[in-house]
């Protein structure tokens, strides 16, 4: 899909007489999940991150964005000018010879924008009547090309979910605005006992307002650092009896063309016992020694390898030698899939 992305955005900038086509979206914990601009470098992507550059407060673009398919340009902009707090955006367009351009909304839910533009130089000037009529009669079919690709992507997010259901696994999947797109049946149990956790409006949320800020920090980190595992242990019920409910969340593949629905981060859950029955479980059907089966309960619990390597008093080299061997042994490739295996054995 990136291939038929980026030809459509730059057709659409040729037949603007614009310098580049774009396809964005903002909103949910990864602020800009998505954003495909032609002939853009991908630190400059990664320094309209760092400005916040996805804020009305301080992009000019979108502060005056109106509703789904509505055409808005530079004389619009102009009036959104007077809302910015500051001129970091504007020194960004300046530095990038991007000051103009048009622009509509394709779609927008409570948590994610997907807006369409083409961005174009200072030597393109402002757009015309004519541009703007052309880029408005693409709108549409780029709509129904996102649309087509979110039913594409919430496909696999359904087969990701059945997997985990056939294996009895605790788990929830994430898109990259951080809704919960899909929740295995002991998933569901857990959310709807309503002691540690619970959604609203599609969202986790920590029923204790104390721990939804580390909630919220961990979510961040798994939608938006690809190969990075997070763990996060919820406080049982106090006077309750009730054991710590643990949640480890666990990037999805980078997806860069994904457009909101593809599968961005698994979050599972289980109850902490103070017993790891899954070591020697994984000792007993994969031949790990007792230091490698409790490396492989650690990742599945969301440490990264410096944390594990932290608390073994070992080197970095160290794990990452015991995690290849972990691998060879489980037969994956990735921790993702290190963490079904210890969940298929454990049914948590």
């Amino acid at each position: 899909m990136e291939a038929g992305w980026d030809r459509a955005l730059r057709t659409l900038a040729e037949a603007t007489g614009s310098a580049r086509g774009q396809l964005i979206g903002i909103g949910g914990p990864a602020v800009i999940p998505f954003n495909i601009v032609t002939d853009m470098d991908e630190d400059v992507l990664r320094s309209f991150v760092e400005i916040d550059g996805g804020s009305a407060a301080r992009n000019f673009r979108v502060a005056a964005s109106r509703g789904p398919l509505e055409i808005v340009h530079d004389e619009h902009y102009r009036t959104a000018q007077s809302l910015l707090k500051d001129d970091v955006y504007n020194d960004f367009c300046r530095d990038h010879d991007i000051p103009h351009g048009i622009q509509t909304v394709l779609e927008q839910t409570r948590t994610l924008l997907i807006g369409l533009s083409v961005n174009r130089t200072a030597r393109d000037g402002p757009s015309n009547a004519d541009e703007r009529s052309i880029f408005a009669a693409a709108a549409p079919h780029a709509l129904r090309a996102v649309r087509i690709q979110q039913a594409m992507e919430g496909h696999g997010t359904q087969l990701l979910s059945g997997s985990l259901e056939a294996m009895s696994v605790a788990a929830l999947v994430l898109d990259c605005a951080g809704s919960v797109r899909a929740m295995t049946g002991p998933a569901e149990a857990e959310l709807l006992s309503g002691d540690r956790l619970g959604l609203f409006d599609g969202h986790l949320r920590a029923t204790r307002w104390r721990e939804q800020a580390q909630l919220d920090s961990a979510l961040a980190a798994a939608l938006r650092r690809p190969g990075r595992s997070t763990s996060l242990s919820l406080a049982g019920a106090p006077g309750a009896g009730g054991a710590p409910l643990a949640m480890s969340f666990h990037p999805i593949g980078p997806d860069a063309q994904a457009l909101g629905f593809a599968p961005k981060a698994l979050v599972v859950l289980h109850r902490q016992s103070g017993r790891e029955p899954e070591a020697e479980l994984l000792r007993a059907a994969y031949g790990l020694t007792a230091t490698e089966a409790a490396i492989a309960v650690q990742l599945a619990r969301g440490m990264d390898r410096e944390e594990i390597a932290r608390a073994r008093g070992v080197s970095g080299a160290t794990v990452h030698t015991q995690i290849k061997s972990i691998f060879g042994k489980v037969g994956v490739s990735r921790e993702v899939e290190l963490v079904l295996a210890v969940a298929r054995l454990a049914r948590l």
